[in-house]
């Protein structure tokens, strides 16, 4: 039969339990994830997880719970990643950087600065055959900080604009006096 906790000021004999720890072999790690993000977690439940307490110190772990509940005020959801931790060497409250590890392929992408978000779709501008620019309407699909899947409108091999795209686009809105993808849809 267990005990109850002493009472605090009360006298606890030998061998009495008076605090019991958690079991820290196996911890979690909370991750913010932007909802653009979700179809990628869809994809994969392994994680690397690096403690900057610890440089060059990468851990494997899994997704085990994404929070169904959407913060509304900052488009996030929480997910939670599972390490383990047989030295009890990392304690709860350590900061945590997360990478998701999912399958790779290989696509079409350009970097993310060569987009023009607007409100009809998403535009980049590529070298012609006469060798002057043109806007063009893409689709896109998953992206990173510095690249853009492109799943339409633009094949392999085509020159796309990175630097300056946005002054292409201002000066043909200036000089034509329209937007470059009136009529146009993806």
């Amino acid at each position: 039969m267990l005990e109850p906790p002493p009472a605090e000021g009360s006298y606890v004999g030998e061998g009495s339990t008076v605090l019991k720890l958690p079991d820290l072999r196996t911890i979690w790690v909370e991750a913010q994830v932007y909802v653009s993000d979700l179809p990628f977690l869809a994809q994969t439940r392994e994680a690397s997880v690096a403690l900057p307490y610890y440089p060059g110190r990468i851990l494997g772990g899994k997704v085990s719970f994404v929070n169904p509940h959407l913060e509304t005020s900052s488009k996030i959801v929480l997910a939670r990643v599972e390490i383990a931790n047989p030295s009890n060497e990392y304690q709860p409250g350590m900061q945590a950087w997360i990478t998701l590890k999912g399958k790779t392929r290989r696509v079409l992408a350009v970097p993310t600065n060569a987009l023009i978000q607007e409100s009809r779709g998403v535009t980049v501008w590529i070298k012609n055959a006469a060798g002057g620019f043109e806007g063009r309407m893409v689709r896109t699909d998953i992206a990173n900080e510095d690249y853009t899947e492109i799943v339409g409108g633009l094949e392999p091999g085509e020159t796309v604009v990175v630097s300056g795209a946005y002054l292409l686009h201002s000066e043909f809105v200036f000089k034509k006096g329209a937007d470059p993808m009136a009529g146009h849809s993806m």
